[in-house]
């Protein structure tokens, strides 16, 4: 993913501001190479969706396809699509297959695992809306095709099936979801919460901060020019409220890091972890992972 983002700054310079045409050059260069070194590449086994994937089929693979499409877009603003850069970028729409996580999911005690599928239909949304949206600015008529199957993995990132999971205190642990007993209305009511559960332990990256790839796939999508204008719907817009406001509780007061308490973790035997923190990414985001909380079979109980 790293190239491709190198590649779509490149190509993402200001019509307001003087360009550089030897970057733009060079990032629609880098562009068809990349694409024809992986369409070259052929088949691959990816462990994450348990099977052979071909080129553009792998996990969040969307989120290659959604800045190629873009850095398309860009460089066909300064004259710079030609029809070679043209003709990669619909190999990469005639590759592409969505491909969820073999493990994610929330159902038949698939919530042990503390995997959700957010980040799944978050990303492939993405990349969705940027096709719908690649299509619409070259005319072809397929684009809606793209945007409903946009529109649709949004629907799935928001659902309370395998993406959120919703809590309920007050309503006992049944099977298929268990500790994700609530339903939307339980939230209107303020009578649940969500716990975004991810890598063993609730995760905000995995809550709100996937609403950035689903901002993305709106962005694509209006670019696309669908009508009526995309938007959430009702249910949709309180999930992504108690999205909001569990990032909101779960952050230190200086906003520049998560809180080191008042998290939940939950162990496939109801046990509590010890609280850690440990750094992810080259960002060095910190991530918390507190004993005070955790989920047990009957209660929730925050530090």
């Amino acid at each position: 993913m790293a190239d491709y983002g190198v590649i779509f700054q490149n190509a993402s310079q200001d019509t307001l501001q003087p360009v550089n045409p030897p970057a733009l050059d060079a990032a629609r260069d880098a562009l068809i190479k990349k694409i024809d070194s992986t369409i070259a590449a052929g088949s691959r086994y990816d462990a994450v969706v348990r099977k052979t994937v071909g080129p553009y089929q792998g996990w969040l693979e969307g989120a290659n396809v959604s800045l190629i499409m873009a850095s398309g877009l860009m460089l066909s603003v300064h004259g710079k699509l030609t029809r070679d850069l043209d003709s990669a970028i619909r190999r990469v729409i005639g590759s592409y297959v969505f491909n969820r996580d073999a493990g994610c999911g929330l159902s038949d005690g698939r919530w042990r695992f503390q995997n959700n599928c957010m980040d799944d239909y978050a990303v492939a949304a993405s990349g969705l809306a940027w096709i719908a949206a690649y299509k619409y600015k070259r005319g072809d008529a397929d684009g809606p095709l793209y945007a409903n199957a946009a529109k649709n993995s949004i629907a799935l990132a928001l659902s309370l099936e395998e993406s959120v999971c919703a809590y309920n205190n007050e309503k006992p642990w049944l099977p298929p979801r268990e500790p994700c007993n609530a339903r939307v209305s339980d939230m209107s009511m303020g009578q649940a919460e969500v716990v975004s559960l991810n890598h063993g332990q609730q995760s905000i990256a995995y809550g709100l901060g996937l609403m950035t790839s689903i901002s993305s796939a709106f962005i694509g999508l209006q670019t696309a020019n669908e009508a009526p204008a995309p938007a959430l719907t009702n249910d949709q817009r309180v999930v992504a409220l108690a999205l909001f406001k569990e990032g909101q509780s779960r952050t230190a007061a200086g906003g520049d890091t998560f809180a080191t308490e008042g998290c939940y973790t939950l162990n496939s035997d109801h046990t509590t972890s010890r609280a850690q923190r440990y750094t992810a990414g080259r960002a060095s985001a910190i991530s918390p992972r507190c004993s005070q909380s955790a989920l047990h079979k009957y209660s929730i109980t925050g530090a």
